[in-house]
């Protein structure tokens, strides 16, 4: 918000704080955002994904629909587009159809994690568990800071009890991202799970000192402690 009191024309400044209001299910902020753009930011490609994705989530598929639309008449096989499409068809019921458009999401861009998860919900639906973990990890490690992919993988994780497997994971994206709250504590987490109390004990003093105390944190600390006592 500071920065578009400096540079209202920059459009990057727009497209990121819509991304954060989208991803933290602000939806009504980001719309807000939307319709606060220029209208140069308005018709970029990344204004319209930014503007489909606010209307999709506010329920108002058929104008998201439209969108996704004209961003592949800009852009042919725009995997934001795709994606889009692929979560208006899930939400139709048309499973089938919306697991082809995800997989064209990922073809288009085989580093596009979002379209991933989608694809491993699906999955998970139709029974298919192997390929909906397989799925969900890659979404997981390509977009970890996106919190649905990190917290539906882990949710199938705990379902499956698959702990151990998915610990190299969680290791490697905190070491991408040191100062991400939420993937340090789905990590600690994950390390309780298994009993590895010692070694949540320290990722919780490092998480202590990396981002505050609170209530919550204090007692969660406080109970790994009285696992494994006074050192």
């Amino acid at each position: 918000i500071n920065c578009i009191k400096y540079a209202p024309d920059n459009r990057d400044i727009y497209f990121e704080l819509t991304r954060l209001f989208i991803e933290s299910k602000k939806l009504a902020e980001a719309r807000d955002v939307v319709a606060s753009m220029p209208e140069t930011a308005k018709n970029d490609l990344r204004g319209l994904e930014c503007t489909g994705y606010a209307k999709e989530g506010l329920g108002d598929d058929d104008e998201a629909a439209a969108l996704a639309e004209q961003m592949l008449s800009l852009r042919e096989n725009y995997p934001a587009a795709l994606n889009l499409l692929g979560v208006l068809s899930y939400k139709k019921g048309a499973k089938e159809e919306a697991a082809l458009y995800f997989q064209r999401a990922i073809d288009a861009d085989p580093g596009y994690g979002e379209a991933y998860t989608n694809l491993g919900v699906i999955n998970w639906g139709l029974g298919k568990k192997d390929a909906a973990v397989n799925c969900l990890k890659k979404g997981f490690m390509l977009s970890p800071t996106v919190p649905d992919t990190s917290a539906i993988y882990y949710s199938v994780i705990f379902a499956l009890g698959n702990f151990s497997e998915a610990e190299s994971d969680f290791v490697e994206v905190c070491r991408l991202n040191p100062n991400h709250k939420n993937l340090a504590f789905l990590y600690i987490d994950l390390l309780i799970q298994q009993e590895k109390y010692e070694l949540a004990l320290l990722k919780i003093e490092d998480a202590l000192a990396l981002f505050g105390l609170d209530e919550g944190t204090l007692q969660a600390a406080l109970a790994v402690r009285e696992k494994i006592g006074p050192l």
